[in-house]
C-alpha cells in the first residue's frame, strides 16, 4: 500500500474522492433522454471480483476516505456484485472509511435489498421528474408504460428501512414550471430532499434537448421558485444544488462531491464494470474518455493521465471563466456537457448562463435575509436547516440576532 499522497498537485491535496461505480449500462426502464441499454446481456455487468478490485485500488491510492456510489443503467440489476463489494470493503482491516450509496429507479427494490442496505449503512436515492403525468413524459419502460407507480412502490418498500430518501429530478421543458406541485407530491410521499439536474446534451439527451431544452431565463426562474419554496416550507424540503451554492457563497472553502465546483478528474471519477476509469461519470462508456484501466495501472498513475489533467485544469484555459465573478461557486460548470454540445471541454458548460444570473441573485438574497443566511451557516456546521429555522425566527423576533 502506498503512503498518503497529494494526488492533485495543481489544485489541492484531497482527503476523499467521490467514485461512481457503474454496475451496468443496462436498465429495465427506457427513459427517452437516457443512453441505457435495454438488454443486460448485451453489456458488461459488474462482478464481485471487479468490485473488490476497485476497493483494493482505492485503498492503494492511500486516502483515508471514499464515497462510492453504485450507478447504472439500473444498478440493482447487478445487486449481487454490489453486495459482494460492500461486504468485502467493510470486512477489511484497513483503516479506510468507505461511504456507500446506490442511485436507482427503485422499480427492483425489495424488502431483502432494503434491509441489507439498512444493515450495511448503504444509502439509496432515486430518480423522478414530477407527478405521474409529468414524470412519464420521458421516464417510461421500454414498452412505453409509465414508471411512476413502480418507482413509488419501491420507494415505499425502501422507506420501511431508510427514513430519509433523496430524489434526483431532470429539469427540462416538461417540468421547469411545475416544481411547486412536484415538491408537494414528494412531501406527500415522505421525500424532503431533491436534487435538480438541468437536462444535459449527453447521450440521447443531445437529440431530446433540441426539442425540450429550456432557456437560461426559464431555468433561473425555476431555481428562484425552488429556493423560495424551500424557504416558505421552512426547509421542510431542501434543494440541491441550491443549498450547495448557498454554502459556497457563505463559506468558499466548503465542498461537496457534486460538480460545483466541477470535480471532474480530481474529486470525482467514474469506473465502469470492466475497470476503465473516467474523469466524470457522464463520460462513462465513451471510449475516447478512458483514462486507464485499474487492472493494468494504479489509480495514482491514472490520475496523472492527460485527460484527467485536462479536465481538472480546464477553467484556467477558459477566458470566460477566468474573468467570471461567480467562478468560485460554479467552477466552470460542466466539462462533459461542454464537450458533447460544443466539441471541447475548453468552453463553459451548458449551465454557464443560468449560473451567471442565479448565483448573484442568491448572493444578494442571503445578504438581505439574515435568517436564511444563518440557516445555511448552520448547515455548514452540520445542522439541519429545518431544525434550526424556527429557533432563528424566534431569536430575530426577540432581538437576540441582528
Amino acid at each position: 500500500m502506498t503512503s498518503m499522497l497529494p494526488i492533485i498537485q495543481e489544485r489541492r491535496t484531497k482527503t476523499s474522492i467521490f467514485v461512481v461505480l457503474k454496475v451496468t449500462q443496462a436498465c429495465n426502464m427506457g427513459c427517452r433522454y437516457c443512453s441505457a441499454e435495454k438488454d443486460v446481456a448485451k453489456v458488461p455487468l459488474l462482478t464481485g471480483a471487479m468490485g473488490k478490485a476497485v476497493i483494493d485500488a482505492l485503498i492503494d491510492l492511500g486516502l483515508p476516505s471514499y464515497s462510492v456510489c453504485f450507478h447504472g443503467g439500473e444498478p440493482l440489476l447487478g445487486f449481487k456484485a454490489i453486495r459482494e463489494t460492500v461486504e468485502y470493503a467493510q470486512g477489511l482491516p484497513a483503516p479506510v472509511d468507505f461511504r456507500f450509496s446506490i442511485q436507482s429507479n427503485l422499480s427492483l427494490m425489495t424488502d431483502a435489498i432494503a434491509a441489507w442496505c439498512h444493515d450495511r449503512h448503504v444509502s439509496v436515492g432515486f430518480s423522478l421528474d414530477g407527478e405521474p403525468t409529468t414524470n412519464e413524459v420521458f421516464r417510461v419502460f421500454h414498452d412505453g408504460r409509465g414508471t411512476t407507480h413502480a418507482t413509488l412502490n419501491g420507494l415505499a418498500t425502501l422507506q420501511r428501512y431508510q427514513r430519509r430518501v433523496g430524489c434526483v429530478a431532470v429539469i427540462g421543458g416538461h417540468n421547469f414550471d411545475k416544481t411547486a406541485g412536484f415538491f408537494h407530491f414528494l412531501l406527500e410521499h415522505g421525500v424532503d430532499r431533491v436534487s435538480l439536474n438541468r437536462m444535459a446534451p449527453v447521450g440521447k439527451g443531445i437529440d431530446v434537448c433540441r426539442h425540450e431544452s429550456i432557456t437560461d431565463e426559464q431555468y433561473v426562474t425555476c431555481l428562484t421558485d425552488c429556493y423560495l419554496m424551500m424557504v416558505e416550507s421552512k426547509y421542510r424540503i431542501q434543494v440541491k444544488p441550491i443549498t450547495d451554492w448557498a454554502r459556497k457563497i457563505i463559506h468558499p472553502a466548503s465542498q461537496s462531491h457534486g460538480c460545483y465546483e466541477c470535480g471532474a478528474g480530481w474529486s470525482h471519477i467514474s469506473v465502469d464494470p470492466v475497470g476503465n476509469v473516467y474523469a466524470c461519470d457522464r463520460f462513462t462508456f465513451d471510449p475516447h474518455w478512458i483514462s486507464g484501466n485499474l487492472r493494468h495501472a494504479p489509480l495514482l498513475e491514472i490520475f496523472n493521465e492527460s485527460k484527467m489533467t485536462s479536465c481538472r485544469t480546464r477553467t484556467e484555459r477558459i477566458p470566460e471563466c477566468t474573468r467570471c465573478p461567480v467562478r468560485y461557486v460554479c467552477g466552470g460548470s460542466c466539462a462533459v456537457t461542454s464537450y458533447y454540445a460544443k466539441g471541447t471541454i475548453d468552453l463553459p458548460g451548458h449551465e454557464c448562463g443560468n449560473m451567471r444570473q442565479f448565483i448573484p441573485w442568491l448572493d444578494r438574497r442571503l445578504a438581505e435575509h439574515p435568517i436564511e443566511r444563518l440557516a445555511m451557516e448552520a448547515a455548514i456546521l452540520g445542522a439541519d436547516p429545518q431544525d434550526v429555522y424556527p429557533q432563528l425566527v424566534e431569536a430575530v423576533a426577540a432581538g437576540a440576532l441582528g
